[in-house]
């Protein structure tokens, strides 16, 4: 484990209130930052309804949990917020589906002693959210996270009462901080990155970032690199412990498991030798859709491997139709998870994977992995979810949201990276035609696996002498 940067502070003396919306010179950056939010909305409110009308994709994202991002909960939720509980209840934030399945160790560790809620910002991160409290927790804990608009954070603090707030990675919301600061509430940045990329785009902002990251008892970075980055940005209390999601750990789910089974034919003896690659968590772009650049290839790799045969996990379901037709235009048959019988197996050369939490599960029944978001500018998806099942796993050339993972990997050859589509087909190639070798990949991959884990042993260590 790396070593320290700045020591974790004693909990007793960590700073808590001390200042409010009054004339402190330590208040400015919120009035200013309050002062242009106020700004903005009342320049563009015009535009925003404008939107709501013509744009039914806007309508459509503004509409999901939209009351408690506001700050407004059901009856049933505020009376149960509202009983004491014989556990402190801690507030954990996860932007999207990444990021909850990267808690799941930690809640796992934290459950037995603490009332653990989650939030999330995505509907597919509830969704998944949703499931995975309802299992560790034994009921559903989730919410939508607040919009950091001052009435709306007030009045989550307000009705939750939360002990500790942790937020995962770059969850930097200066009114969420100033409210838990106010109520003398610790919080903790987990799992806290920040790209060279992001960095130089924060810096502009230090005036606003140094004073908010100083309102964290701890600041947990992922790396050396993002805890210098953060140091840089004005945190303070800074540790190096490591990335969450090297614990990852999948449950078995044999239910689901056998029902993707017979969806597939995986398992009936005229079935055995079709090999099947899952392109998982594909995007939406501009001005290119990640599939528009990846059919091509697997085309490419039908017409090599006849039975050979694919499944696209789109990383947003709602776009299922659009992509089920790009794949009808490649010249490939198609089937979509969403649609089908329940009975007969498919047999067409694409299935598309249109559904949500159903991913991890179906990783175990793949032969190869390609992890998408890797093949136009975004930034890639977490490539040790198939790895730790032992899947052979691709990525393509733009990983930079997991740069500290992917450099683990290469380094000890536990994945492979390709630089274009073609590249993936040649790669493809390889792994079919010698298993051996692909096998050896992820042999390589459980050995960098098990020497990473432990980081969230190490934040829970940290978390449990903050709360009084």
């Amino acid at each position: 484990m790396t070593p320290m940067i700045d020591p974790i502070p004693n909990p007793h003396e960590i700073p808590r209130g001390g200042f409010g919306f009054g004339i402190s010179s330590q208040a400015w950056p919120w009035w200013l930052y309050n002062a242009g939010q106020l700004t903005l909305i009342m320049a563009g409110w015009k535009v925003l309804v404008i939107l709501l009308v013509f744009s039914k994709k806007m309508r459509a994202k503004l509409s999901v949990g939209w009351k408690e991002k506001l700050g407004c909960y059901s009856a049933e939720r505020l009376v149960r917020w509202n009983q004491p509980s014989p556990k402190p209840r801690l507030w954990l934030h996860a932007v999207s589906v990444g990021e909850v399945n990267a808690l799941r160790p930690l809640i796992t560790l934290l459950a037995n002693d603490y009332e653990v809620w989650l939030s999330t910002t995505t509907a597919t991160g509830q969704v998944v959210a949703k499931a995975l409290t309802q299992e560790l927790c034994g009921e559903d804990r989730t919410f939508y996270a607040p919009w950091d608009l001052l009435f709306c954070v007030a009045s989550t603090f307000a009705h939750m009462k939360p002990a500790l707030l942790a937020v995962v990675e770059t969850e930097l919301w200066p009114n969420w901080l100033l409210a838990g600061r106010l109520n003398t509430i610790p919080m903790v940045l987990i799992n806290g990155r920040l790209s060279p990329k992001s960095y130089r785009g924060y810096r502009w902002l230090k005036w606003l970032m140094a004073p908010v990251l100083r309102c964290f008892s701890a600041v947990l970075a992922q790396s050396v690199g993002d805890a210098e980055r953060l140091t840089a940005l004005g945190a303070a209390n800074v540790t190096v412990m490591g990335n969450l999601k090297w614990d990852y750990s999948p449950t078995e789910n044999s239910a689901l498991r056998e029902n993707l089974q017979q969806m597939l034919g995986i398992g009936s003896s005229q079935n055995e030798a079709r090999p099947w690659i899952v392109i998982a968590s594909t995007r939406g772009g501009e001005p290119l859709d990640e599939e528009a650049v990846l059919l091509p290839a697997l085309a490419t790799l039908k017409k090599r491997y006849p039975a050979l045969r694919f499944v696209l996990a789109v990383r947003h379901p709602e776009r299922g139709d659009c992509v089920a037709t790009m794949v009808q235009n490649e010249g490939l048959s198609v089937a979509q998870r969403s649609q089908w019988d329940g009975v007969a197996a498919v047999e067409e050369d694409v299935v598309i994977l249109d559904t949500i939490g159903e991913l991890t599960t179906l990783y175990r029944l793949m032969d190869l992995a390609v992890m998408g978001g890797s093949f136009i500018p975004h930034g890639g998806q977490n490539p040790l979810e198939p790895l730790a099942v032992g899947i052979p796993t691709l990525v393509g050339p733009c990983m930079t949201n997991f740069a500290a993972i992917e450099a683990e990997l290469l380094a000890v050859q536990a994945c492979e990276k390709v630089a274009s589509a073609d590249a993936l087909v040649a790669q493809v190639a390889v792994w079919l035609e010698n298993p051996e070798e692909a096998k050896a990949s992820v042999a390589r991959a459980q050995v960098v696996l098990a020497q990473h884990k432990g980081a969230s042993q190490r934040v829970c260590n940290i978390i449990n002498p903050l709360i009084d």
